[in-house]
């Protein structure tokens, strides 16, 4: 710097008859320092998945003006003109580029204290949202705040909790469910003339808290099924989705989430419309519940056409996600099939009956498939006929027909004296 002033003063001299003074000023108040940052060289090779030595390390530094001490860990002497530099992290970067990003082995992956791995519930969640936008659902995320006076409009009658100092009214309480949310998404789309809707959302719920539950908040599923089930064309009519779609959808849900050992329960409740709503049990745990919109909601946040909800508690999906399945081989003997028609008084459930059905038929009935409900002439009033198909199979070997008889028999026998059933001819 001393050096340039002097060449200038020797130039002003020359060409403008100036008089150069005696002596440097220097007005340099804050001195900058150079910075001093340790590097190891373990760390280096770990981020970058390379195997470079010290003295490799060391030579890329110092060709690019720094000064590096003899012992590791290095500490590295950073030059002035390099203020970008303040972190480990930073002298990686540029051994990371003088070594060439063409020598770093794509196929590595990020590894070390960078690195978080998702839990066994993480991955249950993001399988759920997966499985769920593989049947033509949409994802929407609404928010954890909600209008007191909406939440309790459309069916919540619970008090919801209160937050201090709320911004407005509108957004005073916790949500007690996802269902008003998602509700409103539905009306934005209906005024806009987007009526054919599949959304969900997985997120929080809050409740009061207790002694026994002082945060009062869980993870929950719900989503929405409205408008027609496939568009009309030249070949087929549009035609409305209706409650047996949004069974079947749950259904294929749960199948794809490897859960079997779950069935729908009658139930009249909350935000859904009596006789076409139901529980969903896995065994002994509710799981949640499903079912078409009750009118009076309908009419509260102004909705036409059928609307179909289903609200699932996650943390019992995750009890069952989260355990290990195990694959079995194809079976190398064939099938026996049988179908059994039935006559039960009207009150008896289908499922009540195929969960009959398959605890008497044991472990060689592999699968109990519904194909015909019949009310009619044949059949005197207050009673209905049920048709199934039963598939007996063996790991072990060919099933002849006076074993699946004899089980037939059991089933028969079950199925009379549990529901007096009357087999039909």
């Amino acid at each position: 710097m001393v050096l340039a002033l002097d060449r200038a003063a020797q130039l002003i001299a020359e060409l403008a008859g100036g008089e150069v003074a005696r002596g440097v000023v220097d007005q340099y108040p804050s001195p900058i320092q150079p910075q001093q940052i340790p590097l190891r060289v373990g760390r280096v090779n770990e981020l970058l998945g390379t195997s470079l030595s010290p003295q490799e390390v060391t030579a890329f530094l110092v060709g690019l003006g720094f000064e590096v001490s003899e012992k590791e860990p290095f500490q590295v002497k950073v030059p002035t003109f390099r203020p970008d530099i303040t972190r480990e992290i930073d002298l990686i970067e540029e051994v990371a580029r003088l070594h060439g990003y063409d020598k770093i082995d794509a196929s590595v992956r990020a590894g070390g204290a960078l690195m978080i791995s998702h839990g066994k519930e993480q991955e249950a969640m993001a399988r759920i949202k997966e499985t769920l936008v593989s049947l033509g659902f949409h994802e929407v995320v609404t928010n954890s705040l909600a209008d007191p006076n909406f939440v309790a409009s459309v069916g919540f009658s619970q008090t919801p909790r209160r937050i201090k100092n709320p911004l407005s009214e509108d957004l005073s309480v916790l949500r007690p469910s996802l269902i008003p949310g998602l509700l409103q998404v539905l009306v934005h789309n209906f005024h806009r003339n987007l009526k054919d809707v599949r959304i969900f959302e997985l997120g929080k719920v809050f409740h009061m808290p207790t002694e026994e539950d002082p945060f009062a908040e869980n993870w929950s599923l719900c989503g929405v099924l409205a408008g027609k089930r496939w568009p009309g064309n030249w070949d087929r009519q549009a035609v409305e989705v209706d409650y047996y779609d949004l069974k079947g959808l749950m259904e294929s849900f749960m199948d794809k989430l490897s859960i079997d050992n779950f069935n729908f329960l009658p139930y009249d409740g909350g935000v859904f419309l009596p006789g076409a709503s139901a529980v969903l049990m896995m065994g002994e745990t509710r799981c949640g519940s499903l079912g078409q919109l009750a009118s009076e909601v309908k009419s509260v946040v102004d909705l036409r056409g059928e609307v179909f909800i289903f609200d699932l508690d996650v943390s019992a999906l995750l009890q069952v996600m989260i355990k290990d399945h195990r694959y079995v081989s194809l079976p190398k003997f064939p099938p026996a099939e049988r179908d059994l028609a039935i006559v039960v008084p009207e009150e008896v459930l289908a499922g009540e009956v195929e969960r009959a059905v398959r605890q008497a038929g044991g472990e060689l009935l592999m699968e109990v498939r519904l194909f015909d409900v019949y009310r009619g002439k044949q059949i005197a009033t207050g009673k209905k006929g049920l048709a199934y198909s039963l598939r007996y199979q063996s790991p072990h070997k060919t099933l002849t027909d006076s074993e699946v008889d004899k089980i037939q028999q059991k089933i028969t026998k079950t199925l009379r004296e549990k529901f007096g059933a009357v087999l039909r001819g």
